[in-house]
């Protein structure tokens, strides 16, 4: 499946991809109590 070919090689991809959402997440509530 060519769909296969863009996600990384290892095996934790989603557990990295939730980690970075919650960054974002934080990052976000963070600019709104600075603004």
């Amino acid at each position: 499946m060519w769909f296969s070919k863009l996600l990384p090689r290892e095996g934790n991809f989603f557990e990295q991809f939730n980690q970075h959402a919650s960054h974002i997440a934080e990052g976000a509530h963070s600019f709104l109590a600075m603004i």
